[in-house]
């Protein structure tokens, strides 16, 4: 009961108390203006020479594991139709052998296609994890350059509208392809 009297009170004496420093400190300057930018990364991700070569060998090594995927699911298809035409000629227990034979393969498949998936999705994020670094560090010099207070990433859930010449896109990749070519 105590406890439930004291917490409100101790709640006003801080608040009261962290508003004291801010209207003082308020009252001696102006606060200062605010400039704001934003920048695309994915669009600058992609028109980047060295985003477009990951891209493109990160698409190489989609195909060749798509192709071998492709390939085992034609064993595994092929396998199947064998089976199906056989099983009846077959005595109980290699009916048994060869159906969970099946079975192991195509849960062998199932996991290559999610270690693919993975393996993947882990190149392409470290691919794209060092240009982002280094574009960070661009975005950087070009939002001191113009005194930028924030700049923000524009995504669809980010930026919904902005006035012209806030965007630094095209600045970013000019600058990215000159030091990366």
């Amino acid at each position: 009961m105590l406890i439930l009297r004291i917490v409100p009170i101790l709640l006003i004496c801080l608040l009261g108390l962290g508003t004291i420093p801010v209207a003082a400190s308020a009252s001696d300057s102006a606060p200062a203006p605010q400039r704001l930018a934003y920048v695309d990364l994915q669009r600058a991700l992609n028109e980047v020479a060295e985003g477009q070569r990951a891209r493109q060998r990160l698409e190489r090594e989609v195909e060749r594991r798509q192709n071998e995927l492709e390939r085992e699911q034609r064993a595994l298809q092929s396998f199947a139709e064998e089976l199906e035409a056989r099983i009846e000629m077959l005595n109980e227990q290699a009916r048994m052998e060869q159906i969970q034979e099946y079975q192991q393969r195509a849960m062998a498949l199932q996991q290559a296609f999610g270690n693919h998936q993975r393996e993947l999705a882990e190149a392409e994020g470290r691919a794209t994890h060092e240009i982002f670094e280094r574009m960070v560090t661009i975005v950087r010099e070009i939002a001191e350059e113009r005194n930028y207070t924030m700049v923000i990433e524009k995504n669809e859930a980010s930026v919904l509208y902005a006035v012209d010449g806030l965007e630094f896109t095209d600045e970013l990749v000019r600058r990215y392809n000159s030091r990366h070519p």
